[in-house]
């Protein structure tokens, strides 16, 4: 089973407007609300996929409402805790006219130790050994930076898979849980190094420090844009090429990512079976504005176009 956890979701507004102006009165020419928040971004994606997941997350007031109607209308098995107050709703400015994206969030409702640890044993009774726990995004006010490393230790003990995908400071404490997987951007890992990559093998002995250390137990998924991405185990390094389509919007697209990573563990696929898989549900979201949906066309093909280059093996 695949479970995700969201402990700060939010509404995502996305609005269209033609040159985009500040200090002016700017009209909308198309607005799109969708529920969001990281671990929901996967579910949703997993459903698109055809597999099923468990989707827990905090969630308050009237958009905390929408959500949890949204996922139930898309049939994802949804777990709720209620917070005090509003969650949160992000707006997303979309100007095609100047190619810019302009995003603004809010910071989210506050939450108290009991709402959290509701949560927290929530997950724990339905997680069992062998499930694929995924765990990411911002973290709602109230919450200690910590908590991702305390949901990892849980995970732990229940012997479930861990996938962790998140940044800065809360990504640095929760590497002491060591996760099974992690998906960093070039510039997250960067930001973790405390130092800037000049090559490729930078990037590389970077991340094969953290598995040396035990900070990450299983691999580390670094994506490196238009330029692919670095699969990086203790006994290998993986290139996984780029694929040229046409950009119609990057959001969500590591969230699809983290969708087919879970779904490749939950069914114990090989590398090179996961990579393909995750690759072309990034891919197939790039070019995708809307919603998190899974073009099966665009899926089919770009699995075929993958290809996979062993930069490094001792097996």
């Amino acid at each position: 089973m695949i479970l995700t956890i969201t402990l700060n979701p939010a509404i995502d507004k996305t609005v269209k407007i033609e040159d985009f102006s500040i200090d002016k009165v700017n009209r909308a020419k198309d607005m799109r609300i969708t529920a969001g928040g990281k671990g929901i971004n996967v579910s949703f994606f997993v459903k698109a996929m055809s597999r099923e997941s468990h989707a827990f997350a905090l969630v308050g007031g009237r958009a905390g409402k929408f959500i949890e109607e949204t996922m139930k209308e898309q049939g994802i098995n949804f777990h709720g805790v209620k917070v005090e107050g509003e969650t949160r709703t992000n707006f997303k400015i979309v100007d095609k006219k100047n190619n810019t994206h302009t995003d603004i969030n809010e910071q989210g409702p506050q939450v108290n130790k009991e709402q959290l640890q509701a949560l927290i044993e929530m997950v724990t009774k339905n997680l069992t050994a062998g499930d694929v726990l995924v765990i990411g995004g911002c973290i709602a006010p109230g919450i200690q930076e910590d908590i991702y490393k305390s949901l990892i230790l849980v995970a732990k003990e229940k012997k479930a898979f861990v996938i962790l995908d998140a940044d800065g400071k809360v990504l640095k404490i929760s590497l002491e849980g060591c996760p099974d997987v992690i998906k960093p951007n070039i510039h997250e890992l960067q930001t973790l190094s405390n130092t800037k990559f000049k090559t490729q093998d930078d990037i590389i002995a970077f991340a094969e420090e953290l598995l040396e250390k035990k900070l990450v137990g299983r691999g580390i998924l670094v994506s490196l844009e238009e330029k692919g991405s670095l699969w990086i185990t203790k006994d290998k390094v993986l290139q996984i090429s780029e694929i040229r389509t046409i950009v119609k919007s990057t959001v969500g697209a590591g969230d699809a990512m983290v969708a087919a990573l879970a779904i490749g563990f939950s069914e114990n696929m090989d590398d090179e079976e996961f990579l393909k898989l995750a690759t072309a549900a990034a891919i197939t979201k790039i070019s995708n504005e809307g919603p998190l949906s899974c073009d099966s066309t665009i899926f089919s093909n770009t699995m075929n176009e993958v290809k996979i280059k062993i930069l490094k093996s001792t097996t």
